[in-house]
């Protein structure tokens, strides 16, 4: 890949993962699960390493974050970011992020056990282009900060 192609593809992606805390921030789920390969996953990991969910397909993404913000308010914001493009069709990403979940309103479900949530981590993204258009084959969430209010 030329120079020029590889910012046009950094570009395309920094634009995916923006649209990515959007949707989340505007809760419009099937949108953001669209942002997936239709077989992508999203694992979010605790500050002790371990995964706390595994969320496998565009379906199954949309309904668990769905269920974990319920009626509360999400905000999302996303920092400084490494992108490696691997080749045409596919790329490397970390994003630093910082993530506001208020459920103070409807006091949590059995999805999501809290009232408020704020965390801070990296995403680790694995991404695909299919169609001329790139797409999150992989995301995985490892935090290095949770606090939660129950």
């Amino acid at each position: 890949m030329t120079d020029l192609e590889k910012l046009v593809a950094i570009e395309a992606i920094r634009n995916l993962q923006s649209r990515y805390v959007r949707l989340a921030d505007s809760k419009d789920w099937l949108g953001l699960a669209h942002l997936f390969l239709p077989q992508g996953s999203f694992v979010p990991y605790g500050v002790d390493g371990k995964p706390q969910v595994a969320m496998l397909g565009r379906e199954q993404i949309c309904r668990m974050l769905s269920d974990a913000v319920g009626a509360g308010t999400a905000i999302h914001h996303l920092f400084s970011y490494e992108i490696e493009i691997r080749s045409p069709t596919r790329a490397h990403g970390i994003w630093a992020m910082e993530d506001w979940v208020d459920r103070s309103r409807d006091h949590g479900t059995a999805a999501a056990p809290f009232k408020t949530l704020h965390g801070l981590g990296h995403y680790h993204v694995d991404y695909e282009k299919v169609d001329d258009a790139w797409f999150i084959a992989n995301q995985k969430l490892y935090r290095t900060r949770l606090e939660l209010t129950r």
